[in-house]
């Protein structure tokens, strides 16, 4: 509905001023909004190439041009272009009524380029900032509630994720939280049936389709049905190959990817690209689940913070953190840090 305002909002010839371009910048954000990446990015070279007024990028009505480029930035895989875009936006941060599609942006940035307790340090700090604005909309909410609830699962946090979300995901973005929240639980049946309601839902995007489909299959492939689990994979690639979607598939540990994109007979180029998304969640498999003590033990490791620097930090003893580093190995089925590092990238734990 939005962008048909948009198509029918009248246009000046020879246009210089700002404002003049705030419609095609909000068109860029829709598509993004919608999953529609290939579409989105034709508008945004588009502008680009028209010709911006002077200050447009860092003006508030160049907000909605940096949320789209940050996303088309993360989808060729550039956390670091996704942050410098949004740096454009920091004059506006406490006044602008976009600020929950910035915290969103900024913490996906943060996400693809670091790890799930950074981003959500990141989620947690920036949504204080704004504790004094006036109550966002039930669907902004419902976005903010649902990023919120995925970092926590992705930071091995389930239980919590589960509170956050509650009963009610009658919004696309929560039911999608919550069978990813299920699928890491190990609870495939109530995963897929929940990804299967979800699909029944009015005013899904292609994004929201293609995360759904993908909890789908990776439910069939952790229950050992590689055949059913290619059905919704390929539906899922063949709608992210129309709208040039990437970002999804992290949703899937790099081992569950390969064997899908074995399973559809996947061309060499977008496997390449599939592939090369770090994990966001983790792998489903017969591996021991890491504490929460555990898990921030591993991203202590990741940022090379030192026995005493942790011990200091968590205020135990360096015993303590040597104990359980130790537990940390022997669950990861290594001998060193740099061996646990890597091993938790491969189980999407990082």
């Amino acid at each position: 509905e939005a962008r048909q305002a948009l198509t029918h909002a009248p246009r000046a010839a020879g246009r210089t001023k700002k404002q003049q371009f705030y419609g095609d910048a909000m068109d860029a954000l829709i598509l993004v909004q919608q999953g529609r990446f290939e579409d989105a990015g034709r508008r945004v070279r588009a502008l680009r190439e028209e010709g911006l007024p002077p200050g447009f990028e860092d003006s508030f009505y160049g907000i909605p041009l940096q949320l789209a480029a940050a996303a088309l930035h993360l989808e060729n895989g550039a956390p670091a272009d996704a942050a410098a875009a949004l740096r454009h936006t920091e004059p506006h941060w406490s006044t602008t009524e976009n600020w929950p599609l910035l915290l969103v942006a900024h913490t996906e940035a943060s996400w693809h380029g670091g790890d799930a307790l950074t981003a959500l340090e990141t989620f947690d700090v920036r949504q204080a900032e704004q504790h004094r604005r006036a109550r966002v909309s039930p669907a902004l909410a419902a976005r903010l509630r649902a990023i919120k609830a995925e970092l926590l699962v992705a930071a091995g946090r389930p239980r919590e994720a589960r509170q956050l979300l509650g009963g009610h995901l009658r919004h696309p973005r929560l039911a999608v939280a919550r069978a990813m929240t299920l699928l890491v639980e190990g609870r495939l049946a109530d995963a897929a049936a929940t990804a299967e309601e979800a699909l029944r839902l009015p005013s899904l995007t292609a994004r929201d389709r293609v995360d759904l489909q993908l909890v789908a299959a990776a439910c069939a492939l952790r229950a050992g049905d590689a055949p059913a689990a290619a059905r919704p994979f390929r539906t899922a690639a063949d709608l992210a190959v129309r709208n040039g979607m990437t970002t999804p598939f992290a949703r899937l540990g790099l081992d569950e990817r390969r064997r899908l994109l074995d399973e559809i007979g996947a061309g060499s180029e977008w496997r390449d690209a599939l592939l090369a998304r770090p994990a966001l969640f983790p792998e489903g498999g017969g591996e021991a689940p890491l504490t929460r003590k555990e898990l921030v033990a591993l991203q202590d490791l990741a940022r090379g913070v030192t026995l005493a620097r942790a011990a200091e930090r968590h205020r135990v003893s360096v015993n303590t953190i040597k104990a359980q580093r130790r537990t940390l190995y022997r669950k990861l089925g290594v001998s060193t840090a740099t061996e646990a590092v890597r091993r938790a990238r491969e189980r999407g734990l990082l």
